[in-house]
């Protein structure tokens, strides 16, 4: 996978494909963005992050913008963002991730601590625990998002649990 840490302010992805990487955090994630201090700003385009041991994309700071992403399979969720992370994902697929949706695996897109963010023309389906999950003081805009889960999850679809939140036209 990508590790970025402090040292590392921009970052552009675009075209890649991570998949299959084998051990818990931060190792395990497709993309882990997890600044000790600092900020990094990072763009991640077309990309798939499949079948990792963690979360297909992770962030524990700075900015970043997420189009086009696909991420599925994962054993813990697809897309989280925790810290005082700011996360946009837009045309983004995340389906199928966790491995039993018991503690704090398997949701789609997952907004911890004071993080926020916003979800735009996406999809999230399948996911072990929820669509979208967003708790403690996080943040977190959703518009004109797909929402399915045919299987049974251990929470709702959406578990709206932060402090700000605006959600509108999703299906």
């Amino acid at each position: 996978g990508i590790f970025a840490d402090a040292s590392t302010t921009n970052l552009s992805i675009t075209n890649t494909t991570i998949t299959g990487n084998g051990s818990i955090n931060p190792l395990g994630n497709g993309i882990d963005l997890t600044p000790a201090s600092g900020s990094i700003t990072a763009t991640v385009s077309h990309s798939t992050l499949s079948n990792n041991a963690d979360d297909g994309f992770n962030t524990g700071g700075g900015t970043s913008v997420l189009t086009y992403i696909t991420a599925n399979g994962n054993l813990n969720d697809g897309i989280d963002a925790r810290g005082n992370a700011n996360l946009s994902c837009d045309h983004c697929s995340v389906s199928n991730n966790g491995t039993d949706g018991l503690g704090a695996n398997g949701d789609g897109f997952s907004w911890h601590n004071s993080a926020t963010g916003l979800i735009t023309n996406s999809y999230s389906g399948n996911n072990k625990k929820t669509a979208i999950c967003h708790v403690d003081s996080s943040s977190v805009d959703m518009y004109n998002n797909i929402l399915y889960n045919d299987t049974i999850g251990t929470l709702a679809l959406v578990y709206l649990q932060g402090i700000n939140h605006i959600f509108e036209n999703n299906t």
